[in-house]
């Protein structure tokens, strides 16, 4: 019962100290170095961390919540990224493929808002500055979605497996 309590303070300890972060503009050192000592230390810190890895969902979620468009159209993007997200085979993947395959989403959706972006623009008669710098974001994105294709498709052919042994920080390589 004791240990249970110290755990459920170990982990206490640790959000309060990421609230701390969080509300202040410089991170004292010795706050950091407790952190860091309770991820390494605390099994409950270190399922926290590990259960708020996955940002992907959060940036694509911010981006589709900040969009100017209509709560429909919002909600078909949430749903064609879905599509996309089971078509790339995301719930059969490894972990590496999942983060490819969150990568190939989050481009996916940067390519398609920067698409719709730059024919608002161009229809507009712009200047050839303006012209010019949406020519080139639309080609970053692209260049970025085809990228992330790419290294699922490389990963793929190598037949890549990846095992993570959090407890030793070891990773071990097979194929």
């Amino acid at each position: 019962m004791e240990k249970e309590t110290l755990k459920g303070t170990e982990l206490n300890r640790f959000r309060d100290l990421m609230k701390i972060c969080n509300d202040s503009d410089k991170i004292n050192a010795n706050v950091r170095k407790e952190i860091k000592q309770l991820i390494q230390n605390s099994p409950e810190c270190k399922e926290y961390v590990q259960a708020q890895e996955d940002m992907y969902p959060v940036a694509l979620s911010t981006r589709i919540e900040n969009m100017s468009c209509s709560d429909s159209f919002r909600e078909v993007m949430y749903v064609k990224c879905e599509e996309l997200r089971q078509e790339l085979g995301y719930s059969t993947s490894n972990r590496l493929e999942k983060l490819a395959i969150e990568q190939i989403v989050l481009c996916w959706f940067n390519h398609h808002q920067t698409e719709i972006e730059h024919a608002n623009i161009l229809s507009q008669s712009p200047s050839i500055e303006l012209g010019i710098y949406w020519e080139k974001r639309l080609a970053f994105a692209s260049r970025r979605y085809t990228r992330a294709l790419e290294l699922l498709s490389k990963m793929r052919k190598m037949n890549l497996v990846v095992q993570v042994n959090n407890a030793n920080n070891q990773f071990i390589n097979s194929k």
